[in-house]
């Protein structure tokens, strides 16, 4: 699990979130706006798109998240993003 940083594009503003896992941050459901959403307090986006919240930190968690390189993580948790 990491806490995770995002920045929201379309404001400037950034947000922290918890608990969030490699395979929910990178592929699941935490890898796109609709979910990333939440932990900027918004949870009525119209539809679920990869524009909006990118991830810009991630710090881990468990010890084989700390053998990773977390600029690989961030720039996966970001690749469907245009």
């Amino acid at each position: 699990m990491m806490e995770v940083e995002y920045l929201d594009l379309k404001t400037g503003n950034k947000a922290v979130d918890k608990g969030i896992g490699l395979f929910n941050l990178t592929e699941s459901n935490w890898s796109c706006d609709c979910n990333r959403g939440l932990a900027f307090n918004i949870n009525d986006l119209d539809d679920c798109r990869n524009e909006r919240f990118i991830v810009i930190n991630a710090i881990p968690e468990t010890e084989e998240e700390k053998q990773l390189c977390m600029a690989d993580i961030i720039r996966d948790a970001n690749s469907d993003y245009i």
